[in-house]
């Protein structure tokens, strides 16, 4: 029994060292305003390894009740815009009609994200993306 337990043990140990790696999670956040609307976009990312592991963009456009009778002009033009986002890079995108606006939502595993900037994911320091997203105008944490 103290055998087995032993090898039980040493395999979670091993497993915990090489399997799991490092995960860190960076949220920013972002609001624009212009006449007629406004925006703001929520962003999650994870880092594994130091690596890109996967992202999640939520946008929410509120349009000013002046303009809403050109809310469904905007939700086709969001639709058309990322419409073959999906096919070409495989993130998932999701576009609702909000009662004031669109809702979009995008998730980007490691592998899309390859595809979509057209390389390999490179060791990035959790504070590298903060600068970067931060340089767009984002605010991060």
């Amino acid at each position: 029994m103290k055998k087995y337990l032993s090898i039980v043990l040493v395999a979670i140990f091993a497993l915990v060292i090489t399997g799991c790696g490092s995960k860190q999670t960076i949220k920013c956040s972002m609001s624009q305003s212009t006449t007629g609307y406004k925006m703001t976009s929520d962003i999650d990312i994870s880092l594994k390894d130091s690596k890109f592991d996967n992202m999640n963009m939520v946008i929410n456009v509120t349009i000013d009740d002046s303009y809403l009778s050109y809310k469904d002009m905007l939700v086709s033009s969001l639709e058309s815009e990322f419409s073959g986002f999906e096919q070409a890079y495989g993130a998932k995108v999701s576009i609702k009609d909000t009662d004031k606006g669109a809702k979009i939502t995008i998730s980007m595993n490691r592998e899309e994200a390859e595809k979509f900037y057209g390389s390999k994911a490179e060791k990035i320091t959790k504070k590298e993306v903060i600068e970067e997203f931060e340089g767009q105008g984002y605010s991060c944490k």
